[in-house]
């Protein structure tokens, strides 16, 4: 809690995305998103049963589509 009341509050960024998030964010199937992981291209992390992708993989797996998706246009 922020002890100073004239001092501006500022939103956490979100650094751990569980599957469904990562799911409604980039509109990717679940199903794709498994896949990709057992295939290594998505790195995850447990923490209990829960399936995290952590805010650095997530960018670095969509940065992969990206350069996969050029390389079959070309």
């Amino acid at each position: 809690m922020n002890s100073n009341p004239n001092e501006p509050v500022y939103p956490l960024p979100t650094l751990l995305h569980d599957l469904k998030d990562v799911s409604r964010s980039t509109n990717l199937g679940r199903t794709f998103l498994y896949d990709q992981i057992k295939k290594g291209q998505l790195k995850v992390l447990k923490a209990g049963r829960r399936t995290l992708v952590t805010d650095e993989n997530l960018r670095d797996f969509i940065r992969t589509l990206e350069r996969e998706s050029d390389r079959v246009a070309a």
